[in-house]
């Protein structure tokens, strides 16, 4: 791989934290001779627009292209798609087709991401239509939403293949599950899996980590897939990429993020170290992760507790 096409989506909100996940992702690809990075942003300031610009000046195979989010935020009215976390900012990337024309395949990241490594490998599925890993989702949640659904992926890391999105017309099959309004929980990934559910291929999970992988042993994982009928990986995949990540998606886990203080998120110490890298912070070193051992025993006595005690437990608790 020479060159990659990258797209991010970001507010005011984000804003900061789509830079970490930027310099993280030009930090550990300086191989690549071109990167592009795309933008689709609302309401920025032009203060704001101006850091990002020096960010990117300091890496010289790093091109900017912007977009304004009111070039498509009148396809979003017109089909009236619900906000996510009071912002329609995520939908964007459904029609990143209004805006981006120029590339052969595109890679989507949440602003909320970090990339620990090179991109490479990537390569290996250029062909497939949409790549993306897996969530932790149960089966009795996306089988509600479409019960043709074989599994549910996670839209914060999408590997595009910009011809064959043409070709399969994912657009006109976005549309269409637009106007079916199916009840939608998750707004822009919920349409992306029930709309591209035979096109959507893939990706080895450490593209996409989460906090939980980090948080339990591989043991409780194991546990924790098959308690919650969750359609992961096998586990021996898990271990391997935990030992291996590419990217962290820095997810909600228990209620807590990492730029939010707190000493229960698995991977606090990881995101301060980027975070003080954007900073030019001197001091690079990442501390041992910092976790509640008290929080973690309560979680695994959850995990571990048989469905019938549980429920004998909340009737004596509401009385």
């Amino acid at each position: 791989m020479n060159k990659i096409d990258v797209l991010y989506t970001t507010d005011k909100k984000y804003f900061y934290l789509m830079l970490i996940s930027i310099n993280s992702l030009l930090l550990n690809n300086k191989h690549l001779k071109e990167i592009n990075i795309h933008i689709i942003f609302e309401d920025l300031s032009i203060e704001e627009l101006s850091i990002l610009n020096n960010l990117l000046n300091e890496y010289n195979n790093c091109n900017l292209f912007l977009y304004d989010y009111k070039l498509i935020d009148n396809k979003i009215e017109k089909y009236n798609l619900p906000k996510w976390r009071n912002s329609s900012i995520a939908n964007a990337r459904l029609f990143f087709t209004s805006v981006i024309n120029s590339c052969d395949n595109l890679l989507y990241l949440d602003s909320d991401t970090i990339i620990l490594d090179k991109l490479d490998k990537l390569e290996e599925y250029k062909d497939n239509t949409v790549s993306a890993v897996l969530d932790h989702l149960s089966e009795s949640y996306w089988s509600s939403l479409n019960n043709s659904l074989k599994q549910y992926c996670n839209s914060g890391v999408l590997w595009i293949n910009r011809n064959n999105w043409e070709k399969v017309k994912c657009d006109d099959l976005i549309t269409k599950t637009i106007k079916d309004k199916p009840i939608l929980t998750y707004p822009d990934q919920d349409i992306l899996n029930i709309a591209l559910h035979n096109h959507i291929s893939l990706l080895p999970p450490n593209f996409n980590l989460s906090p939980n992988e980090f948080f339990y042993n591989n043991l409780c994982l194991k546990k924790y897939y098959a308690v919650n009928k969750i359609n992961y990986y096998d586990i021996k995949e898990v271990i391997s990429a935990k030992k291996n990540p590419i990217i962290i998606h820095f997810t909600e886990f228990y209620g807590k993020r990492p730029w939010i203080a707190n000493n229960i998120y698995p991977l606090n110490n990881l995101f301060n170290y980027y975070k003080d890298l954007l900073e030019k912070n001197k001091n690079n070193t990442i501390k041992k992760e910092n976790i509640n051992n008290v929080f973690k025993i309560v979680h695994y006595i959850k995990m571990y507790t048989p469905s019938k005690l549980k429920d004998e437990a909340k009737k004596i608790l509401v009385k």
